[in-house]
């Protein structure tokens, strides 16, 4: 085998298998696909989510394969690469080819992963191939019609099972976003300074019939003084408390969309990247959004499962639910928080990060009356987020039905 160095990593593709498939007078080719399990899970991921419907009216054994396909693309998508064992691995929630995302979030390690470096992916013993870290996850990943962004951060470390977690952090972990009926999901680069200037720049991205329900911001720099221009043009007539603010100080970030305005920007040091999640005005879509600052490094591991606790009482939970978590890098305890987390919020996949700065405000879904006084976190008394210390910031995006707990 060719003696190479960099990032290596297997295919997760599915590998070509033989199939003999006997033919007899009465042949049935719809029997015979059955009969070599998994051919037809297979066969019917390629077809459109029209053809999924369309074929599940033959009979009923396809209509349960095809009820599993669509249920499989309107589920969010989690990956994540780690290293064990000096080799690297990388899992997923097993609808990774079988979605309907409309968008990916992809965070990575910049002290473990360069960009300008080379995957060997490696199809077998003897075959291999590299490429750039953006073609490998093209190949392997994201589809060619999803918009994502690359976020560089000094750790990654997210939480995605127990048998997946590593406090010493992974290569890279992602998401994959299905669209959110009645939601819009926009990402784009926005420099604070010339806005103020400007204002109707960011009606490129936020149209003046848009009402922001989640804001996700990651900068390069402390940049929470222009930031106050952002928010002012962005909140609207909107109040603090509606709008769900998160993010941080990171190393880089980049975006792949399919638009080519965006392809050409030319990206410096007062930009901020901003990921947002908004609705049309006067409607109701079933999304909500909340978000929790926990400010203090000497938080033990009990004191900080009680302040997640006051989170959630304070945060509606739906069908689909993904959280991110924003921890300052410096902090000494927090090996646990993640896990913590998780069991407030089981069924929550967390994409988490690690920042040299956080951004974020306390806003929560459930109205002020549902919980008594003593169960409520404190509310932040900044007028706009600022560059915690110390600090880990909370995130949730929820949609579906309301589920109610037992």
């Amino acid at each position: 085998m060719e003696e190479h160095k960099g990032f290596c990593i297997k295919t997760i593709l599915n590998k070509p298998f033989p199939v003999e498939i006997e033919t007899k007078q009465d042949f049935n080719f719809g029997d015979a696909l059955e009969s070599v399990y998994p051919l037809l899970d297979i066969i019917f991921g390629y077809l459109s989510d029209e053809d999924l419907e369309n074929v599940a009216k033959i009979k009923m054994s396809w209509k349960e394969v095809a009820d599993r396909a669509l249920k499989k693309r309107s589920k969010l998508c989690w990956f994540t690469c780690f290293q064990k064992h000096k080799s690297n691995f990388l899992k997923h929630s097993g609808n990774l080819h079988h979605n309907n995302a409309s968008i990916g979030i992809i965070l990575f390690d910049y002290r473990r992963l360069k960009l300008n470096k080379y995957i060997c992916l490696h199809k077998d013993t003897d075959n291999l191939e590299k490429m750039t870290f953006a073609d490998y996850l093209c190949k392997e990943i994201v589809n060619s019609k999803v918009n994502y962004c690359l976020l560089s951060c000094p750790k990654v470390v997210s939480f995605f099972g127990c048998d997946m977690y590593y406090p010493n952090g992974s290569m890279f972990d992602g998401i994959l976003l299905p669209q959110i009926p009645g939601i819009k999901t926009t990402m784009f680069y926005c420099n604070p300074l010339k806005l103020k200037k400007t204002p109707s720049m960011i009606e490129t991205y936020i149209k003046s019939n848009d009402e922001i329900m989640c804001l996700l911001l990651f900068s390069l720099t402390d940049l929470h003084r222009s930031m106050d221009n952002l928010f002012k043009i962005l909140l609207q007539d909107s109040k603090q408390e509606d709008i769900a603010v998160g993010g941080g100080i990171i190393r880089g970030s980049k975006s792949f969309q399919n638009v080519q305005k965006f392809s050409k920007k030319v990206i410096n040091t007062n930009d901020i990247f901003c990921i947002a999640f908004s609705r049309e005005k006067n409607t109701n879509p079933k999304f909500s959004a909340a978000s929790f600052v926990i400010n203090g490094n000497d938080f033990s591991n009990q004191e900080f499962f009680e302040e997640v606790l006051k989170f959630k009482k304070r945060v509606i939970i739906r069908k689909n639910s993904v959280g991110f978590r924003i921890c300052c890098g410096a902090k000494w305890e927090k090996d646990e928080e993640s896990i913590i987390f998780s069991k407030h919020f089981p069924n929550t996949p967390l994409l988490g990060l690690e920042a040299d700065g956080e951004i974020g405000w306390d806003c929560f879904n459930l109205p002020d009356d549902e919980e008594s006084p003593e169960s409520k976190p404190k509310k932040s008394k900044l007028n706009c987020p600022k560059n915690h210390e110390w600090s880990t910031v909370f995130v949730i995006i929820t949609w579906g039905d309301i589920v109610k707990e037992t």
